[in-house]
């Protein structure tokens, strides 16, 4: 059992693992880039940045461009709806919370697509692990600490919905073929509804 770019083998206690069967190109990735990212740029570096049991993620750097970029590669697990629930809930968040989350410039929710995989163009957001800076913190930054967690925490809480399900885009709501609870009453303006995510394969 296998698609483009994965392959399903169960393992010793026969459940089946994911295995990767390709890895994506580096200068279509560039290629990508260059496309969906501001200006026009002779030279721009893709480096590899850090992978997960279903994505890969490449930073895009270039001395022209104001601020670094990440394109997360993603393996075809559950194709199409993961990338994008994923990035309509991203916006949301963006949108209606104090959440530091990245802005999306791009994406494509198909593996038909010149890279041969899913993928999103984000911001790269700065920081460090805090077990890297604990230690040398002031004691007033560690108090303050988890007040701004809950507040993180409180803002997300604070998001409400009258049914159970995953986030797209109004632009996808045939394509989804699920069934459609509407528009939040809540946030009626957000192109954005919440929908069951229920699919059958036959």
């Amino acid at each position: 059992m296998a698609q483009k770019g994965l392959c399903w083998k169960e393992d010793e206690m026969g459940e089946l693992v994911h295995t990767g069967t390709s890895s994506p190109d580096i200068s279509v990735i560039r290629s990508l880039a260059m496309k969906h990212l501001p200006g026009s740029y002779d030279t721009m570096d893709v480096a590899f940045f850090a992978e997960g049991s279903f994505n890969k993620l490449y930073c895009v750097s270039s001395p022209h461009l104001p601020q670094d970029y990440l394109i997360r590669v993603a393996l075809p697990v559950d194709p199409f709806f993961n990338r994008e629930s994923e990035v309509a809930t991203l916006a949301y968040i963006r949108k209606y919370t104090s959440i530091p989350v990245p802005k999306v410039l791009a994406f494509c929710s198909s593996s038909e697509s010149e890279l041969g995989f899913e993928w999103i163009l984000m911001e790269k957001i700065g920081g460090v692990p805090l077990s890297d800076i604990w230690d040398e913190m002031p004691v007033e930054a560690k108090e303050s600490l988890p007040t701004e967690i809950c507040g993180y925490l409180k803002s997300h809480q604070d998001l409400q919905f009258i049914k159970i399900g995953s986030l797209y885009f109004s632009l996808v709501r045939e394509r989804v073929g699920t069934r459609d609870f509407g528009e939040t009453s809540a946030y009626p303006s957000l192109p954005i509804v919440v929908l069951s995510h229920l699919h059958i394969n036959s």
